[in-house]
């Protein structure tokens, strides 16, 4: 799939005023607040997270953690760095996937995560916070 297609595709789930949109949003905001403080990240360290997981899995569709991603990344929030490191998902195979550097900034959301969804994921994740290490592949900064 194009990089245009999967952004046009990333902005309007962003978007969607349904229960999916809602979802969606949240899991943008969930690695928004996860990854500021870090200097960078994977993918699995995203999927350490319950409450990604389990929007994941209520979107029924793990791949939108990409679009996320693209759609962080666009924003300006994020970067993909040009190391790859082995996944520790077994399901994966140790496949290579990328590491993202936080770039900073401020997410904004087209449209707001309702309270009811934003308190549900923020309790499934309140004893993961803060036990990622903030330099883990040791990027040098730029």
């Amino acid at each position: 799939m194009s990089k245009g297609r999967v952004l046009k595709m990333a902005e309007a789930l962003a978007r969607d005023p349904s229960r999916r949109g809602d979802l969606f949003r949240a899991l943008l905001e969930r690695i928004y607040t996860y990854t500021k403080d870090m200097k960078e990240f994977t993918s699995d360290d995203l999927r350490e997270f319950p409450g990604i997981e389990r929007i994941l899995e209520e979107l029924k569709e793990p791949r939108y953690l990409g679009l996320a991603l693209r759609w962080l990344e666009n924003r300006g929030l994020i970067k993909k760095t040009d190391i790859m490191v082995p996944t520790k998902r077994a399901k994966a195979h140790a496949r290579p996937i990328r590491v993202y550097r936080v770039l900073g900034g401020t997410l904004v959301l087209p449209y707001p995560v309702r309270d009811e969804i934003r308190e549900k994921y923020e309790k499934l994740d309140e004893a993961r916070l803060g036990t990622i290490p903030l330099d883990r592949f040791g990027v040098v900064e730029e």
